[in-house]
């Protein structure tokens, strides 16, 4: 890892020592409802064979809207795809 990452952690974990414990339990608490609220509307799409992310189904590939779901091998996509991919959403 490098020093600059290593340095942006620190600085990430001295920022969340410094709230206070109302805000940071807010914080949680807000990011556990939009977890639970993500993991729902996942659910609901996997079961309807679609993703929940661009909502078309897990067997299409367009080349101009890259998705995640594609890494599940579509018909169509190749691994020179990914980029597109990794460009979309910044992975």
């Amino acid at each position: 890892m490098n020093e600059k990452i290593r340095e942006q952690g620190k600085q990430f974990a001295d920022f969340l020592n410094g709230l206070p414990d109302v805000e940071r339990i807010a914080g949680n608490d807000a990011e556990f409802q939009n977890a639970k609220t993500e993991h729902q509307e996942f659910k609901v799409n996997y079961s309807r064979g679609k993703c929940y992310l661009c909502g078309r189904f897990f067997r299409s590939f367009q080349k101009k809207n890259p998705c995640i779901h594609w890494l599940m091998n579509p018909k169509g996509f190749r691994k020179n795809d990914i980029p597109r991919i990794a460009q979309q959403y910044g992975f």
